[in-house]
């Protein structure tokens, strides 16, 4: 699996198939100090999403953060998870 930050690729030809999206685990504000993790684990997964659909590349990933506010319950949290997103493509084959 290819994966393009920028949108750059080299000028290969590509077919979109679509955009995909994929998240990391909900998690608190303890485990927000290291966000690298959390960005990895979103990455993989966005991988793993675009693998189901057979993409051989994804475009321009992007990081996105989620969030939710502690609620009415009791002991709730606020909470975040990251999300990663980009366009799954295929190389066309010769």
């Amino acid at each position: 699996m290819r994966v393009f930050f920028n949108g750059e690729t080299d000028g290969d030809k590509l077919i979109p198939i679509g955009k995909i999206r994929a998240a990391s685990n909900w998690y608190g504000m303890r485990a927000a100090s290291n966000d690298e993790a959390h960005k990895e684990k979103a990455l993989d997964n966005l991988i793993n999403a675009a693998e189901d659909i057979e993409a051989d590349a994804i475009i321009g990933v992007e990081y996105a953060v989620d969030h939710v506010d502690a609620g009415d319950t009791p002991g709730s949290a606020p909470l975040k998870r990251i999300f990663a997103s980009g366009v799954a493509v295929k190389f066309p084959r010769l």
